[in-house]
């Protein structure tokens, strides 16, 4: 009698359990279908801000599409690090609106290329591909950098599909890239079109588009992420952004699809002056930001020949010394890897893979880096996975440590031909000469507090390069800071180890951290989007999975134990002992 209410019991919370769990997995949970998840900062980097606080955004960088994946599956977040030298933030994109700045147009060019953007002579309202005063203009880009990291595939296949499906304003929108060399744009997502339109994501990538806008208004732009995880199973997000571009108070502009906020919410604007220039301490005093340790940077001696590094990093050390270093966000995201890796130049060499190899055009805008026709080995401003993508940031300075930014310095080259670093204007051509090595040195940039930038780095012959380069700042109390550094380069089809400076001994070629020999944190290559066919998208509302559900498992799990307890009583009564079964 005892067994049959047991069972009668087990039967009924399985069958409970069960309805719940199909709830659950039809969207029928406690949070309604339309809901949007409360942001999380993955690996613990940076701070999540709930979703429902609305926020404009009117300069500086963000990453307005940056997908996360957890326990509640795929969703979509964005992440802010406009603020220099403070700690990113991740918000919901249905929490944002995007200033683009009536100043920030472009002109098409009269050039059967870019007829897809635009007419000849047509301005167009622009988010740049490439950084442009992020003290008056927004940057933003997206990034993949949280989700199926090297050695840790959580997804099947190499990329996320990413969908435009509807733009709602008053002109039309496109998302496309520059090429270098004048090679004409690459269209990603064109709202003038048929959409959806689909285009890859590929994995663990960061980077950045030209966001165009044929009118000033309002725009709404519904994006979808999809993919498949390791076991199939298909998971999506979709989000609408917000943007008011142009001549339009972006603080009377509702986030989302438009609709009225919850009155708990909260709007913060990012005024246009506060980015790179936040109250700093008076002059004469010390900073009260502590400094990194010296302990942090990575012992192993390493080759990087593919992913994303920020070569030049310079940070305030514990001693209040300016310290040069390398930002390796390579093996960023993977297993017991939250933050990128800090490295020291004198231990790192960068490998400009035969890959890199390019030959110049025959056009006199390239003629500083040599004849027509000859060859050149480029690290590319617009990232290659199968190249080492090389930047340089300023984002770990405050304001209260060296508040008028940095100059960086070209001293010296040592190498078989000549360095130059440039950065390309929207139709392909040449924005900015950063270094040339062909003229005298040293050279100077300045480089302002909360930049990340991305060059063209063009190397004139394959071989062993080493650059020296300072950088330099004033400290709030007017003291000058200062650090020079020699970076190591292996170029074309050499031995990269040739570049580590005497006295650093890498080992044998299976003891040196490489993109085909992960060691540590090492990661491996990450793209851009390629302009993929336009292809349909689904339209779904915050996840959408096939296969075995989540509820499932908890329906299981929980008539487990039911089913366990019944039979641990029965035994206990029968006066038998031992383990019930499934314990």
């Amino acid at each position: 009698m005892r067994a049959q209410k047991c069972f009668a019991s087990v039967v009924a919370g399985v069958l409970s359990v069960s309805v719940l769990a199909g709830a659950l997995a039809l969207g029928g949970g406690p949070a309604s279908a339309a809901s949007r998840p409360d942001p999380i900062a993955p690996g613990g980097v940076g701070e999540a801000v709930p979703a429902g606080s609305k926020f404009v955004l009117e300069h500086g960088h963000i990453d307005v599409l940056a997908p996360v994946l957890d326990g509640r599956g795929l969703h979509v977040e964005s992440k802010d690090s406009s603020m220099a030298g403070k700690p990113v933030k991740w918000r919901d994109p249905e929490d944002l609106v995007l200033h683009v700045q009536p100043q920030t147009t472009f002109t098409v060019p009269d050039r059967a290329d870019f007829a897809e953007i635009g007419a000849p002579g047509q301005k167009l309202w622009t988010i740049r591909q490439q950084e442009t005063d992020l003290a008056a203009n927004v940057w933003a880009g997206w990034s993949t950098e949280a989700i199926n990291p090297p050695g840790d595939q959580q997804f099947a296949g190499d990329h996320l599909d990413w969908s435009l499906d509807a733009v709602d304003g008053p002109g039309t929108a496109a998302l496309w890239m520059n090429a270098t060399f004048n090679a004409g744009p690459r269209m990603l997502l064109n709202g003038a079109k048929p959409l959806p339109q689909t285009t890859p994501m590929t994995m663990f990538t960061h980077s950045h588009v030209n966001w165009t806008f044929s009118a000033q208004g309002v725009y709404r732009m519904k994006f979808t992420v999809a993919g498949k995880l390791a076991d199939s199973t298909a998971v999506s997000d979709t989000v609408t952004l917000a943007l008011a571009v142009g001549e339009v108070d972006p603080s009377s502009v509702e986030p989302g699809e438009g609709a009225t906020p919850p009155t708990s919410s909260s709007t913060t604007t990012v005024p246009s002056s506060s980015s790179t220039a936040p109250t700093s301490s008076a002059p004469g005093t010390a900073s009260t930001v502590p400094g990194v340790p010296e302990d942090d940077l990575e012992p192993e001696a390493i080759v990087l020949d593919s992913g994303h590094v920020d070569a030049l990093a310079p940070r305030i050390a514990s001693d209040g010394r300016l310290r040069v270093d390398i930002k390796d966000s390579t093996g960023l995201g993977g297993a017991g890897v939250p933050e990128p890796a800090w490295r020291s130049p004198d231990r790192t060499v960068f490998h400009v893979v035969p890959a890199a190899k390019q030959t110049l055009p025959d056009d006199p805008v390239f003629g500083f880096l040599g004849e027509p026709g000859a060859p050149v080995w480029l690290i590319p401003q617009t990232q290659d996975p199968a190249i080492v993508w090389a930047g340089w940031s300023t984002e770990a300075l405050s304001p209260e440590q060296a508040p008028p930014g940095v100059e960086w310095s070209l001293a010296k080259v040592a190498g078989p031909g000549s360095v130059a670093v440039f950065q390309n204007d929207a139709v392909g051509g040449i924005s900015s000469k950063v270094f040339d090595s062909r003229q005298a040195l040293p050279q100077s940039s300045q480089v302002g507090l909360g930049t990340h930038a991305h060059a063209n780095w063009a190397f004139s012959a394959a071989g062993i390069y080493h650059l020296t380069f300072t950088v330099t700042s004033t400290a709030p109390s007017g003291e000058t800071l200062r650090d020079t550094k020699v970076y190591n380069f292996a170029v074309g089809d050499v031995d990269p180890r040739a570049a580590f400076p005497s006295g650093t001994t890498p080992g044998p070629s299976s003891s040196v951290s490489t993109s085909t020999a992960p060691v540590g944190k090492r990661g491996g290559p990450e793209d851009p989007a390629a302009g993929g066919a336009p292809g349909p998208a689904a339209e779904t509302q915050a996840l959408a999975r096939t296969g075995a559900q989540p509820g499932a498992f908890v329906a299981l799990g929980l008539a487990t134990v039911i089913a366990g307890t019944c039979l641990l009583v029965l035994a206990r009564r029968s006066g038998r002992t031992g383990t019930p079964q499934g314990s």
